[in-house]
């Protein structure tokens, strides 16, 4: 009996030692599949210079392009300074002897990152969220087949005064461009890429100054904080087919001399009092007879800003019946206003008109 209950007992040992190997190894395995999955392999590109990339589809053979590793796996940025990055449309991974495909900037990819410029491949489908924020540059390639701006792309990005957006592009997402200090232009932007994630697009942008009009008149609303703080926006037209401006989309644009309003119909402001605040008073033009209209939805927020914009023809001249009208003489230009007639008494002598002049400046008719 005693050898028995030894024998079970060593029966249950072995069961219990098996167990602890088989236990051993799978932890073993998920520590070599995490350590795999947190630090990304490396791989020079033309130019020498050391880039990392995570492996994001292993059947595709599909990779991102990652930022540099610090000490014990925390993420550092690259440095290049003065040096013009090309980033490799494949890449060898020595690791498993096997080539990949760059199909993204993965997020914060080149984030913080100083260089001269960069060069993109057409390999490339999309920038992941931040994946230029805060970077320093002066020039950026970005090729046919780009597909995706996802939101914070080129957040805070110095340097750069203009981007050129591909044709391919079909999305752009938020505070995309935010906080650029040197950003002039952004070529080739529609309204397709136009999405309901798309606010905040320039804002912070103290030296943008561009015309949008073609890209308004695809949409129906502007998106909130669009042009917050662009310092250097001189003039906008908003098309008929805006119908309502997203909040504070221009506030504290202080150079914002004139905005044309085409519709007659006032566009609903998410938050009347703060959609322009800080811009210069008298800049919101309205179309002709649609001054009180427009004073009567927006309140007292902006009634005081409200002129109404009168276009003169070729000929140099034009004019219109005043009644409810708040128009400003345009710079360079004198309005004459008849105000009554004197009757000459008798049928040859013409009744003599009594006119009014209203110098450059000057606003004719009653307030709204």
């Amino acid at each position: 009996m005693a050898g028995f209950f030894v024998y079970v007992f060593i029966v249950k040992i072995e069961i219990k030692i098996k167990m602890k190997r088989v236990l051993f190894i799978l932890v073993c395995c998920l520590i070599s599949i995490t350590l795999q999955a947190q630090f990304p392999f490396s791989a020079k590109n033309a130019q020498g210079l050391t880039l990392y990339y995570n492996i994001i589809d292993a059947t595709k053979r599909y990779v991102e392009l990652t930022y540099e590793q610090g000490p014990a796996g925390y993420n550092a940025t690259y440095n290049f300074p003065g040096k013009h990055v090309v980033v490799p449309s494949t890449v060898h991974n020595s690791e498993d002897n096997q080539n990949y495909t760059v199909t993204r900037i993965g997020q914060s990819g080149f984030s913080y990152t100083e260089m001269a410029s960069v060069t993109l491949p057409n390999t490339i489908k999309s920038l992941e969220e931040s994946a230029f924020e805060n970077a320093k540059m002066s020039s950026i390639y970005l090729p046919e087949g780009l597909e995706t701006i996802s939101s914070g792309a080129f957040y805070k990005v110095s340097g750069l005064k203009t981007v050129k957006i591909p044709s391919t592009v079909r999305y752009i997402g938020g505070t995309a461009f935010g906080g650029m200090q040197d950003l002039e232009r952004v070529e080739g932007l529609k309204a397709s890429h136009f999405g309901p994630y798309t606010f905040s697009l320039f804002t912070d942008c103290p030296k943008f100054n561009m015309d949008l009009y073609d890209v308004l008149k695809g949409l129906t609303e502007i998106p909130s904080q669009m042009f917050q703080n662009c310092f250097s926006l001189k003039s906008i037209t908003i098309p008929k087919n805006i119908t309502k401006i997203g909040t504070v989309a221009f506030r504290g644009c202080v150079g914002l001399e004139s905005v044309i309003f085409e519709s007659p119909t006032p566009p609903e402001l998410e938050r009347a009092e703060d959609t322009f605040q800080g811009s210069p008073d008298g800049n919101l033009w309205v179309p002709v007879e649609t001054a009180r209209v427009y004073g009567s939805v927006w309140w007292n927020y902006n009634r005081e800003r409200i002129r109404e914009h009168l276009t003169i023809g070729p000929s140099g001249y034009t004019t219109y019946y005043l009644y409810s009208e708040n128009f400003k003489v345009p710079a360079g230009c004198t309005a004459y206003i008849i105000t009554g007639i004197n009757p000459s008494g008798n049928k040859i002598t013409p009744d003599q008109a009594i006119v009014e002049a209203f110098t450059s400046g000057k606003k004719i008719g009653r307030a709204v």
